[in-house]
């Protein structure tokens, strides 16, 4: 359990990486680094703390660690759809995605934190997740139609790993030429004291 803990929460933190973009706040992503640290901590907590084993606040405690890892995982869900680029019209595709992941989520914790196990939140649940996995779908098709339309523009679709990669190498550029501009006036004033000398 230790090692599916480590190994889920680090391809979550991965997910959540990937996601983020060179300028902006990068909400989601940090969010979803933060929620996916601290549900594997409270896993680790809950798996090796001998304290939690008998303890009245056991079932509260990995109700909680439950509600946090659902939120982590929505949050990871969301951040993952963000790196396609939807133009226009195909944007609201994405909004209405995360509302519908966000509805399962707080559905599922609103199940785990009261008990709920009526056969109508299951449906409700069944319902809200068919349609987050037919969006979830969608998305990436809209992705690929967007950069079709755009053709030539479809550059500034990239991922926002490529983002960062350009972001990097126009930071890069920008250093050597400060470094070539400075190397230009140590030359000018060498060859301007060596004429003055001569």
């Amino acid at each position: 359990m230790t090692t599916i803990f480590i190994a889920v929460g680090s391809i979550l933190g991965l997910a959540c990486d990937l996601a983020k973009v060179p300028r902006g706040l990068n909400l989601f992503p940090r969010i979803g680094m933060l929620l996916t640290f601290v549900a594997t901590a409270l896993g680790l907590v809950g798996l090796w703390t001998e304290f939690l084993m008998n303890h009245p606040f056991q079932e509260w405690y990995w109700k909680s660690t439950s509600i946090v890892i659902t939120f982590a995982v929505a949050t990871v869900h969301v951040c993952l759809l963000s790196i396609a680029k939807l133009q226009g019209g195909y944007r609201y595709v994405y909004y209405l995605a995360s509302q519908v992941i966000f509805g399962v989520a707080s559905l599922i914790a609103a199940m785990i934190l009261f008990e709920f196990d009526s056969e109508s939140a299951f449906r409700a649940l069944a319902a809200l997740s068919i349609v987050g996995v037919a969006l979830t779908l969608i998305i990436p098709l809209l992705h690929r139609i967007t950069a079709t339309q755009h053709g030539a523009g479809a550059i500034q679709l990239g991922t926002p790993l490529e983002q960062r990669n350009l972001a990097a190498v126009d930071k890069e550029i920008a250093s050597l030429r400060e470094r070539l501009s400075s190397l230009e006036k140590l030359r000018l004033e060498l060859v301007s004291s060596q004429s003055a000398f001569e």
